[in-house]
């Protein structure tokens, strides 16, 4: 899925599952500064999964409501980020300046996946991100 979005963005994998991608801008504008979008993809844990109405990972649709722990929690603005980028990569949009997605694996249970723009103090990168958002 999304290949212009493996093509063009640079991918870093941290804490093994989160997902870091980089959008290099132009540097057209000095001025402007990175953006980072930052969903999540894990869920809370469920608990006894006796305590469910319906198995809290079964993902059962009754026709009326689909049942499951974490089903719609920040799902879909990942998708619509990557669906979005797809878009433009193959329009051939350039950003002025860097674009990052921040894809957290753990924001339900550490967060320490969603540091990543800004784990390495005083480089570049975490300089820049400093007053994104």
């Amino acid at each position: 899925m999304y290949p212009g979005v493996h093509a063009t963005l640079e991918l870093e994998r941290v804490n093994g599952h989160a997902l870091l991608f980089r959008w290099p801008g132009t540097g057209a504008d000095p001025a402007a500064r990175p953006a980072v979008l930052m969903p999540h993809y894990d869920v809370v844990p469920a608990g006894d999964p006796d305590a469910w109405t319906r198995p809290p990972f079964s993902g059962h649709n009754d026709g009326t409501y689909l049942w499951g722990r974490g089903t719609l929690d920040d799902k879909g603005q990942l998708a619509a980020i990557l669906e979005a980028a797809e878009t433009l990569v193959g329009a051939g949009f350039a950003a002025a300046h860097d674009i990052y997605f921040s894809f957290g694996d753990n924001e339900e249970t550490a967060g320490d996946s969603a540091a990543a723009p800004r784990r390495t103090a005083g480089t570049p990168r975490c300089e820049a991100l400093a007053g994104a958002g």
